[in-house]
């Protein structure tokens, strides 16, 4: 699916997977793929990086694809900080914004940061890599999932509106059915950090203090 969408479209989709990994010798490690020789995106291994190891199945994954996205500009603050639909709300933003969607981890692997980890991969793709640099990134939580809002609420996103009219495919039957929701808007502001500047770019330190500049001439006029 994601490498149709990539060849029929123009617009840009980053996927990343979150894999376990097992020694080579595992019966779990998947055959066809290469033992691990970068260990630089492996997290939580409690043996030591001497032995062989390979990648398992797939525990999570997360994608932030490029869409067309309008973000209503006249909203309502409610009392728990975030914001509503105005009644008369006609005014919109029609942009290409980063949305992240399909963020999951499987349940067995849950609590073990990998959630977090693949919303840092996806938000840095997107400031590093895309161009021009958004300087951030949208998603939709449904509003009957309060876990989901607070995990994004612990990384920064913060609510931009509600929206009561949304559709959602409902899972629980034979048949896939669309049922009525209401869906969380979130966005969070991208940053790069400051480099810290190296020894040699410091410049000496002065004051512009103009008290402390005439009195340092006047300390050597009349020294």
């Amino acid at each position: 699916d994601l490498r149709l969408r990539r060849e029929r479209g123009t617009k840009r989709n980053d996927m990343f997977v979150a894999r376990r990994i097992v020694p080579m010798d595992s019966p779990d490690a998947r055959l066809h793929l290469p033992p691990i020789v970068d260990f630089s995106r492996v997290y939580n291994l409690d043996e030591e990086v001497r032995r062989d190891y390979a990648r398992a199945e797939v525990v999570g994954f997360c994608e932030v694809t490029e869409r067309t996205y309008g973000m209503r500009t006249n909203l309502l603050e409610d009392e728990g900080g975030g914001s509503t639909l105005s009644a008369n709300a006609l005014s919109f933003s029609h942009i290409d914004r980063p949305l992240l969607t399909n963020l999951s981890v499987a349940r067995n692997a849950r609590n073990n940061g990998i959630g977090g980890k693949l919303l840092e991969a996806c938000e840095d793709i997107v400031l590093y890599s895309w161009l021009p640099n958004p300087c951030e990134v949208i998603l939709e939580v449904d509003g009957d999932n309060p876990e989901a809002l607070e995990f994004y609420k612990k990384r920064g996103y913060q609510i931009m509106f509600t929206d009561p009219a949304q559709r959602r495919f409902r899972a629980d039957g034979l048949l896939l059915q669309k049922e009525r929701c209401t869906k969380i808007c979130m966005r969070k502001r991208l940053l790069r950090p400051t480099p810290r500047p190296r020894e040699t770019d410091q410049q000496p330190a002065f004051t512009t203090d103009l008290s402390a500049i005439l009195q340092t001439i006047k300390d050597g006029v009349f020294s």
